[in-house]
């Protein structure tokens, strides 16, 4: 919320002014009587100033959607606000490089998907407790009501998925994960993934991803790394007889510029070309 200038009033910024006077300063004029002044519109901006920084936990709350509050539990809207302060973390990184995630602030566009750039961010605090990810792909309300496809099964734009917590969290694309989830249905669990059924609130079905197997399934563990995959920006791998294996950020570096295409391996992030022994070029920088 900005403050206000008194020679560049919007109608706006005049109802503003007249609730502010009305609620905080108790003036029971009608609006059609209320006249604005400098000296009002001082007060507004210093109560603004007050209020944002005694607030300032409480700014990015999650919205409630009408349609579905009488089934929300206490349960429910702790996990709602934590998970969107998580979302506001992811998002401040994005923005420092730049990049929008476009969120859908309405409950129509969430039926599309979480934001234009197709990412789903879940906070997992047992991620760092554990070193498993929990993925979803039922739900319901209530815990006799009808379950619904949702998580990766769920038909909307997402590509991505962002995981863990503000200390550790890691990224999948949402194809890897429904990969998984397929070979389950088709061969069962296995040592690295099984399917559970959350029982504290029996609303959520889905599988877990045990240790290991979650980084050798994801993109990356880096938010730097998905928006330059996002903006389509790609690694180079090259070996020599297998002696040393470096990954470079340019196809122009001068250790790979001559060699022919056939000989690179093309890499989506530094995490995954690391995860295949690859080290880092000495001499190309790709940050």
């Amino acid at each position: 919320m900005n403050h206000l200038d008194y020679q560049n009033l919007t109608a706006t910024d005049r109802l503003h002014l007249y609730w502010f006077t009305k609620v905080v300063k108790s003036n029971n004029k009608g609006y059609d009587e209320f006249q604005p002044t400098q000296s009002v519109i001082d007060e507004y901006n210093q109560y603004l100033d007050r209020w944002q920084n005694e607030h300032k936990d409480k700014l990015g709350a999650p919205v409630y959607w009408d349609k579905s509050r009488k089934n929300e539990t206490a349960y429910f809207k702790k996990q709602l606000t934590t998970g969107h302060k998580f979302e506001e973390w992811v998002n401040a990184k994005f923005k420092a490089k730049k990049c929008d995630l476009g969120f859908f602030t309405d409950e129509q566009g969430q039926f599309h998907g979480e934001n234009k750039q197709g990412v789903e961010i879940k906070r997992d605090a047992k991620f760092a407790e554990t070193g498993n990810v929990y993925i979803e792909y039922n739900e319901r309300l209530t815990s006799d009501g009808k379950w619904v496809n949702s998580g990766i099964l769920k038909r909307d734009n997402t590509k991505f998925w962002i995981i863990g917590t503000e200390d550790k969290y890691v990224i999948f694309e949402k194809n890897k994960l429904k990969e998984i989830y397929e070979s389950l249905v088709k061969n069962g669990d296995n040592q690295s993934y099984h399917r559970v059924h959350e029982r504290a609130h029996d609303t959520s079905r889905g599988f877990l991803i045990k240790g290991n197997a979650v980084y050798q399934n994801a993109l990356t563990d880096n938010i730097d790394e998905l928006i330059d995959y996002i903006q389509e920006k790609q690694y180079y791998g090259f070996s020599s007889r297998n002696l040393y294996k470096y990954f470079h950020g340019s196809r122009g570096c001068r250790s790979i510029a001559s060699q022919p295409n056939e000989k690179l391996i093309t890499f989506k992030t530094p995490y995954q070309a690391k995860m295949q022994g690859y080290k880092q070029c000495r001499y190309c920088l790709y940050q």
